[in-house]
């Protein structure tokens, strides 16, 4: 069977069926990711087949007219994932369910389960395993996220703050240390949930801390960017203590684990009791509690908004290298 080059391009549902063939979806598991029927996908390829003069109308047959006449583009692009996405691509390859991805984010569990799926369309993965697997093939995964570097040379939140963070991002930072989940705030304030995500990564970007909203909350506290009225001290262990700390500082459960000699579901359970002893709603929130209780510092005055100010530097955490025993497991939200 010959098959002559084409300028011809596919229609759009044409396209996106072939992609998910291309990438190892069946024609059942295509039809669900597509919302269509079992039988709308047999008819667009036979139909693309017959406008190509192909008469085996199969899935096998359907991507080679697709690839050898050029009407799709083979290996695909990176797709454009937004920093929550990242997130929760990091997630998934620590290990996360859905559930525990619901916890860290803040989100319900319908929501949480939606995004994954989101995600998973994004990269044209048939599973979350193959999404890990694209995840590194694109180079999403495996990149080192930027950690502020501390005068000493080791990792910490100490860098001088070159940039103040927007009002907006202000506004942000201030429900999220509230205990404010992201679509709570979101909803607050007006905005959309991408625009406080968005905003959220540049505030990271201009505070040099990790991606992660218990960074830049422990960051916009100890800068005196927000301020947050003291409340009645706590009582933590030495132990407690340093585990909000590297918490505060934006290491992740595997990173915390690995320097502590201990496996994640303890770094979990531990949290979980931190949590608890600070009233806090989830982990931000816990983190400015440790700073209203006096924990983790004596936070400054607030700086007034659009005037740049010097920031004091906060307790260092020890520092902790990326632990990654067998993979590179990326730099993850706690």
């Amino acid at each position: 069977m010959s098959i002559t080059s084409s300028a011809v391009t596919l229609p759009g549902r044409a396209h996106s069926i072939v992609m998910h063939l291309a990438s190892g979806f069946d024609i059942a598991g295509t039809a669900i990711r597509l919302g269509l029927s079992r039988s709308e996908v047999t008819a667009e390829i036979a139909a693309t087949c017959r406008r190509h003069g192909i008469q085996e109308a199969t899935a096998s047959v359907f991507v080679g007219v697709a690839l050898r006449r050029n009407l799709i583009t083979w290996p695909p692009p990176p797709p454009d994932l937004d920093p929550e996405q990242v997130d929760i691509l990091e997630l998934i390859e620590a290990g996360y369910s859905t559930r525990m991805i619901a916890d860290d984010l803040g989100l319900s569990l319908g929501t949480a389960g939606h995004r994954v799926e989101q995600l998973l369309h994004a990269l044209v993965a048939i599973n979350r395993t193959h999404a890990v697997a694209l995840g590194y093939q694109y180079g999403i995964l495996g990149r080192s996220r930027r950690r502020p570097t501390h005068p000493d040379g080791g990792h910490s939140l100490t860098s001088q703050t070159t940039a103040l963070v927007t009002d907006r991002a202000r506004d942000i930072i201030e429900h999220l240390a509230k205990g404010h989940p992201r679509d709570e705030a979101a909803h607050i304030l007006g905005l959309s949930r991408h625009t406080v995500t968005r905003e959220i990564a540049k505030a990271c970007s201009d505070l040099k801390v990790p991606a992660r909203s218990t960074a830049v909350v422990n960051s916009a506290i100890s800068n005196g960017i927000i301020s947050l009225p003291p409340c009645d001290p706590v009582d933590l262990s030495i132990a407690q203590i340093m585990d909000l700390r590297l918490i505060a500082a934006g290491h992740s459960n595997p990173e915390i684990a690995a320097h502590l000699g201990i496996p994640v579901d303890t770094v979990r359970s531990r949290f979980g009791q931190i949590m608890n002893l600070l009233g806090a709603k989830n982990r931000v929130h816990a983190v400015a509690l440790g700073w209203q209780r006096g924990i983790l510092g004596r936070a400054p005055a607030p700086s007034p908004r659009s005037s740049p100010s010097a920031p004091p530097a906060p307790p260092t955490p020890p520092d902790i290298p990326a632990h990654r025993p067998e993979h590179d497991n990326g730099d993850r939200r706690l």
